[in-house]
């Protein structure tokens, strides 16, 4: 009953925040190569490239480059952590005062489950980003659907992908809402090679701000997966 309550409670209040907002529409598009390099059993490592542009291509938005080192605990679960660093533009029509750096550091796990030929994966990711000389703290709660569409009775190429990523805020930054971003994806994700894929889709990017500001971009999502084992490689050395 309590947690009923509480529920029903958080609903009113972010009903009662989005009337009071002000809310800014984007057209953005996200264009990401991430590359995972398998070096061991129970280890790889991964490299990103994020590059956001708003208005579709025509201004920055964000560059984003990581990596960071997976462990391989179990079948299904994994364990991750890594550092990202981030150069955030003014964008929009709420942009930020001038260009700010961003060095985030991160531990996630992840978890990974099949129901008959549907892939459903669940990573918690905490992080931490230092920014203008201070620490900022939010968690990433990420759900992910991969549903395959069979083409022939061999193998699958072609999937339909659903996410939905939450961020919540946590600490002592936080001064209005807890509930900072919610990212909700559906597309196409195609296995060109074995070690080769593309997801093509359509990204909803609701991010709340301070002073009751809000975006809601519409967002065109590209990402190009490069996996590339090189186990066989080192153990023959």
């Amino acid at each position: 009953m309590i947690k009923i309550v509480f529920s029903i409670c958080m609903l009113l209040g972010f009903i009662s925040f989005q009337a009071k907002a002000q809310q800014a529409n984007h057209f953005n598009s996200w264009w990401i190569y991430s590359a995972n390099f398998r070096m061991h059993d129970q280890f790889s490592v991964n490299a990103m490239y994020a590059w956001s542009r708003n208005d579709f291509v025509k201004n920055w938005q964000q560059s984003l480059a990581g990596f960071g080192l997976n462990y391989y605990h179990k079948r299904n679960v994994e364990f991750g952590a890594g550092y990202e660093w981030i150069e955030r533009f003014p964008y929009g029509e709420q942009p930020l005062p001038n260009q700010i750096s961003i060095h985030r550091f991160f531990q996630k796990i992840t978890v990974k489950n099949k129901i008959g030929n549907v892939g459903i994966t669940n990573v918690i990711r905490f992080n931490q980003e230092y920014i203008n000389a201070d620490f900022r703290y939010f968690i990433i709660n990420h759900i992910g659907l991969k549903i395959p569409i069979q083409l022939n009775s061999k193998n699958t190429k072609l999937s339909i992908r659903f996410t939905e990523g939450i961020i919540i805020n946590h600490g002592k930054w936080v001064t209005q809402s807890y509930f900072g971003q919610n990212r909700a994806y559906v597309g196409l994700n195609v296995l060109i090679r074995q070690s080769i894929g593309v997801d093509l889709g359509y990204l909803n990017h609701y991010i709340i701000k301070e002073n009751q500001l809000t975006e809601n971009n519409h967002t065109l999502f590209f990402k190009l997966t490069h996996n590339l084992d090189f186990r066989k490689k080192i153990s023959n050395h």
